[in-house]
């Protein structure tokens, strides 16, 4: 089969295959434009970050030089203000603080000095009347000041000066002592006895603030002192037998404390006839203590004799009777007058009470005796060593079934293999 085509129509489809080819040339030629250009932008960003990397370099030499700069910056900012301080300090007044009272009362005579501590004395003394210790500790002070800054020409002065000093600092020891401050009031009572050793308030007051805190022995010494440059005050008796009775309530306290933690009460006799032998004494006991007579000896029992157990049943009943006597205050040397009677009754009642509610313990005060404590040791050693075999047996039995059972799997094994 033969196709006729015009000239016309095969120059056109060459002329298109031509244009065709230039085209993809053209194509070909432009990709390889982009790839080189895309090459030289690769080896441009590689450049860049080399040059880049060396700036960095750069920037941070600029940055110590920085560095540099601020600290001289604040060199010279401390010079600065270390030259302003050496000003103002070569400028300044000798003495910032404003001394103008105190030149007052320094150039004032010593004859009003010893006045105006006069009038604050007073005026401390008033405020103490009111109950007001503090403003009175305030004026005392005060007064004490404007002693502090007097120098006393002649002996009348020196006296004069001496004896109001004792006096501001005694009061100021009663005012620390109603305000309940014992040490400062100590203190005051010692710079006292530093100007006058034999002062009787001085001591007086200051084995008051011993007592208080409950420290007997320096209290006690400090009375005997009194006591011996004035035997015929009223005072230091009162206040003896005060500490007397504190000293006795301190001991029957710490008796009962004693008592609690290592008496054993012993259990009830069994026996009716030594029952009935022991109510007998424990009559015998209240007579005799109401007579004032001495007690006899307590009759031996068949089922006591030879034992320690019936000397302390009677020295129990002792110890009850003599909480009975002190309960009523026939303490001799102590005031039964007053709230005082009274309050050592309910304290001799709180003490029975005490010793009744130890009778709770009686049933099982063998089991708490110091001298059996090691039997119960041992029975609590023997028990836990009990307890630990039988642990150990349990344990044991465990990991006897848990190889008997692997033993058989094993040999089971083999019987099958066979």
């Amino acid at each position: 089969m033969t196709v006729s085509t015009s000239e016309n129509v095969y120059k056109f489809v060459k002329d298109c295959i031509q244009i065709k080819e230039k085209i993809e040339c053209i194509n070909k030629i432009n990709k390889d434009e982009t790839k080189k250009a895309k090459q030289n932008e690769i080896v441009k960003e590689i450049r860049n970050q080399n040059s880049n990397k060396l700036s960095k370099y750069n920037v941070d030499y600029s940055k110590f030089e920085n560095c540099i700069k601020e600290i001289e910056a604040e060199e010279e900012e401390k010079k600065s203000i270390e030259e302003k301080k050496n000003r103002f300090l070569n400028n300044r007044n000798p003495c910032s603080h404003d001394h103008s009272k105190e030149r007052q009362l320094y150039e004032k005579n010593s004859t009003e000095k010893i006045k105006a501590s006069n009038v604050f004395n007073e005026q401390g003394k008033k405020a103490f009347h009111e109950k007001n210790y503090k403003l009175a500790c305030l004026y005392f002070r005060k007064g004490l000041i404007q002693l502090d800054y007097s120098f006393p020409e002649d002996k009348k002065e020196q006296d004069e000066q001496n004896e109001l000093e004792i006096k501001l600092h005694l009061n100021m020891a009663l005012t620390n002592l109603h305000m309940a401050d014992y040490y400062n009031c100590i203190s005051e009572c010692s710079t006292v006895l530093n100007l006058d050793k034999n002062n009787v308030k001085a001591f007086y007051r200051r084995g008051q603030a011993y007592m208080s805190l409950d420290l007997y022995s320096k209290a006690k010494e400090e009375f005997q002192k009194v006591e011996k440059i004035d035997p015929h005050d009223k005072n230091i008796k009162k206040s003896l037998l005060e500490l007397e009775r504190k000293i006795l309530i301190y001991d029957k306290k710490k008796k009962l404390l004693c008592s609690k933690m290592f008496s054993s009460n012993e259990k009830e006799v069994s026996s009716n006839n030594c029952d009935t032998q022991v109510d007998k004494t424990k009559n015998n006991f209240e007579k005799k203590d109401d007579s004032g007579e001495q007690t006899k000896s307590i009759p031996n029992c068949n089922s006591l004799s030879d034992t320690p157990k019936d000397t302390r049943i009677v020295n129990r009943n002792n110890n009850l009777k003599q909480v009975h006597k002190d309960s009523n205050l026939n303490i001799k040397g102590v005031p039964n007058e007053g709230t005082d009677n009274n309050s050592y009754k309910h304290k001799g009642q709180d003490y029975l009470f005490m010793l009744n509610n130890s009778k709770l313990f009686g049933k099982n005060s063998e089991f708490f005796l110091i001298n059996n404590i090691f039997i119960y040791l041992f029975i609590c050693f023997i028990l836990l060593l009990l307890l630990y075999i039988l642990i150990f047996i349990v344990i044991f039995y465990k990991h006897a079934s848990m190889l008997y059972i692997n033993i058989s799997i094993l040999i089971y094994g083999h019987m099958n293999a066979y």
